[in-house]
């Protein structure tokens, strides 16, 4: 019994479709709280609240700004990065998302297997893979940026005071 060449390369590639797309999931859930940050030892209750406000107004929409452009330049897509969670404790690309409820993280979307054309769907779930990998670190280098800027915030904002 002769084996169809096409049905064999198309065997193989879903076969590779399916072991990228777990590696993908298992990515996308160890993004769960990739923007947790140490919260800094307050003086005041006033500067705490200026604190979370500042970060929610000008930290967070600047780094999240600075990686969606970033995306842009690597990978040639416009990707959307939400926060998600209590505080936004983790960001991810809103255009990945797959089942969520309210503001929580939720799965990794759909790729449609196109039997058709494997080779697309390959491509399409290997580069959302590294931009996750991608928006994951930047993500985190971000939070770990956060004391070191409340350091210079804060001297500004007691000079201003």
């Amino acid at each position: 019994m002769a084996v169809d060449a096409d049905d064999f390369i198309n065997g193989v590639a879903e076969v590779a479709f399916e072991a990228l797309l777990k590696e993908t999931e298992v990515v996308w859930k160890g993004m769960y709280h990739n923007a947790a940050i140490t919260v800094p030892d307050f003086d005041t209750d006033n500067e705490a609240e200026l604190f979370w406000e500042q970060l929610a107004s000008a930290y967070n929409p600047a780094a999240i700004e600075a990686i969606e452009n970033a995306i842009h330049e690597t990978y040639g897509e416009n990707i959307t990065l939400q926060s998600y969670g209590r505080c936004g404790a983790t960001f991810a690309p809103a255009d990945y998302m797959g089942y969520s409820t309210l503001t929580s993280f939720g799965s990794f979307g759909d790729i449609d297997w196109d039997e058709s054309d494997p080779g697309a769907a390959l491509e399409t779930l290997a580069m959302r893979l590294d931009v996750i990998r991608f928006i994951d670190a930047e993500v985190r280098q971000a939070a770990e940026g956060v004391a070191a800027w409340w350091a210079e915030e804060k001297v500004y904002w007691e000079q201003d005071n």
